[in-house]
Order: C-alpha cells, then sequence, then structure tokens
C-alpha cells in the first residue's frame, strides 16, 4: 500500500508526496545528542567552509552560510542553479538507530514580478535509494522568509539497520527562472536557524537479548 507524506510551507501551501512502505516503529528518545561529523560537501552553491552541521537532541540542523541563486542584474548566466549535497556520519547515541521523520527547510527569496523560484531537495542513506524529492515553487513579486516543512508518514520510516554505519547524504537545489533579466531576483537558504531534519528513534537489540 502506498502513502503519503506532507508537504507545509509558510505560504500556506500543502502538497502531498507518493511513499513506498516500510514497518513502523519507534522508541522513548535516547538522552543525549547524536554525533553529527560532514564528511564532504560538493555543489557549486556550497563551499565546504560555509557549511556546518549542528547536532539536535532529535536529530541536527544544517547551516549554510554562503548559499544562494541568482538571475538578472549583474548575475552570472550560471547563477540561475546552484545545489549543494552534504554526506554526513552520524553516530546515535548508543543502543538507538534513527530514521528522517520532518525535515524544515529554511530560506529567504527576493522575487521580481512573474519571476519564479524552486526549492528542490532530498536525502538517502548511502547503499539506499534516494527518496521522492520535495518540490516547492515560489512565485513573485515575493520578498521574505520562507519555510517548507516535509513530515514523512510513519509506515514510511526507514531505519538506519542497528550497527551498521551508513552515511546520510542531504540534497538540495536552488533555481531561478524570469522573462525579464533587467530586474534581479535571489533565492536563498538560510545559515540562521538553518534547516533542521528530525529524528525518529529505534532501540537497537542488547547482544543477547531482544529489542526494547
Amino acid at each position: 500500500m502506498n502513502t503519503k507524506a506532507t508537504l507545509v510551507t509558510g505560504l500556506g501551501v500543502v502538497a502531498a508526496l507518493p511513499l513506498l512502505t516500510s514497518p513502523p516503529a519507534s522508541a522513548t528518545p535516547p538522552h543525549g545528542a547524536p554525533t553529527i561529523e560532514i564528511a564532504t560537501v560538493n555543489g557549486s552553491g556550497c563551499r565546504p567552509e560555509t557549511v556546518t552541521a549542528t547536532p539536535e537532541p532529535n536529530g541536527f540542523t544544517i547551516r549554510y552560510s554562503d548559499y544562494s541563486a541568482k538571475i538578472g542584474g549583474d548575475s552570472l548566466p550560471t547563477d540561475f542553479r546552484k545545489n549543494c549535497q552534504v554526506n554526513l556520519e552520524i553516530i546515535p547515541p548508543e543502543g538507538f538507530t534513527y530514521a528522517v521523520m520532518r525535515i524544515d527547510y529554511r530560506g529567504s527569496a527576493q522575487l521580481a514580478p512573474d519571476s519564479t523560484g524552486v526549492l528542490k531537495a532530498s536525502y538517502y542513506y548511502a547503499g539506499s535509494p534516494a527518496q521522492t524529492p520535495t518540490f516547492r515553487s515560489f512565485k513573485g513579486p515575493f520578498s521574505g522568509a520562507w519555510p517548507v516543512t516535509e513530515v514523512i508518514d510513519p509506515s514510511r520510516f526507514i531505519y538506519v539497520p542497528c550497527g551498521e554505519k551508513r552515511n546520510l547524504n542531504v540534497s538540495t537545489e536552488l533555481r531561478l527562472t524570469a522573462p525579464d533579466r533587467t530586474r534581479t531576483s535571489t533565492l536563498d537558504m538560510h545559515s540562521d536557524p538553518g534547516s533542521t531534519y528530525h529524528f525518529a528513534w529505534r532501540t537497537c537489540p542488547r547482544p543477547g537479548g531482544p529489542a526494547g
């Protein structure tokens, strides 16, 4: 049976994304935050020194200090599209594993009339297929912050197998189109407060014993 994840945006738009299924499971959140370390950063929109990942009690936050697409005005022909892929080493608290359950993307835009900005985002574990990408369009004229929240249905949770190391790949893309290139439009990913990935937890079995 297919399920859906709900996409809620700061502009009040709700969309549905098709999902595959996996057995739901959860556990009481562990004490302490996971250990997060950036392994690699690649893409036209982010240099390694401009990306940080901070552990949170139930996940982590990525902050981009210089990630922006631009079109029109004095922009370069390649500035209309920027992308970034961050590969993360994640160590959950002892006795637990995790799945991504919710993502809060945050950014801002300055869009001239008739221009359009698009956020495309996805994540996947090493050795696993990519998740259904999130798409969000912003129509000009627009000026201000944009939060986009993706909530994953519990039947869609994909847990990292207990005892296995699976790096998490986080991919995002910013893209702009505009019929009038004399006017400047920009689309940014925020450094503050950043984009937060929330985890659901599963208890791993103890050696010689059942799962908790």
